[in-house]
């Protein structure tokens, strides 16, 4: 006598596995938790190492000062002789110079320590080969670079290579000049406003 058999589960019956399991989820929630941790200690990093800085220029400008003090009582009690007038203009020009820069670390109004940091890092992961920065001037509503290319079309190719960047895509190249020195390297100049400022 022969044996028939019915499957009663049908396809439609099984069900569906849910794309997000728990284990799921909860290596998500770990990953982004790593990650936040990992962004929480460069952030820590970075911002130690201005405040580094910051103590290490007050030391020496409280050093520099102690010599001003100095040179200006000897001044005073004796006659001014050449060379130290001019080693007391010296010493007031840096001790300018070092005044203003501890003004900009300590301003928090005017103190990008993160997007400086991230703004020289950018620059040096597109860094050329073909191209010396000499000067960079970076603040609240303008960026400055001076240097020397090898050939002209290396500038733009260069700038080019912002689009990349998450710091530096925000600004619009306003300014450009180049000009060939006498050893056939060519200078340039180029100077960029954030556009966020350009629209009001």
């Amino acid at each position: 006598m022969a044996k028939y058999s019915i499957n009663l589960l049908q396809p439609e019956l099984i069900p569906v596995q849910p794309l997000w399991t728990l284990n799921r989820v909860a290596a998500f929630w770990g990953l982004t938790l790593f990650i936040m941790l990992l962004w929480l200690a460069i952030s820590h990093f970075t911002l130690s190492n201005a405040l580094n800085e910051k103590v290490e220029l007050e030391r020496i400008n409280a050093r520099d000062k102690v010599q001003l003090a100095s040179l200006e009582l000897d001044i005073k009690n004796h006659k001014p002789d050449v060379k130290l007038v001019a080693n007391l203009d010296n010493l007031k020009v840096v001790l300018s110079g070092k005044d203003y820069l501890i003004k900009q670390l300590t301003d928090s109004s005017k103190t990008y320590v993160s997007g400086f940091s991230t703004a020289m890092t950018e620059l040096a992961e597109l860094h050329h080969k073909d191209i010396s920065l000499h000067k960079v001037i970076i603040n609240q509503n303008q960026i400055v670079f001076n240097g020397v290319a090898r050939a002209p079309g290396i500038v733009p190719h260069w700038l080019a290579g912002f689009e990349k960047s998450q710091f530096l895509s925000g600004k619009r190249f306003v300014n450009f000049a180049l000009n060939e020195s006498k050893d056939n390297y060519t200078n340039f100049t180029v100077s960029s406003k954030n556009t966020v400022q350009e629209g009001h």
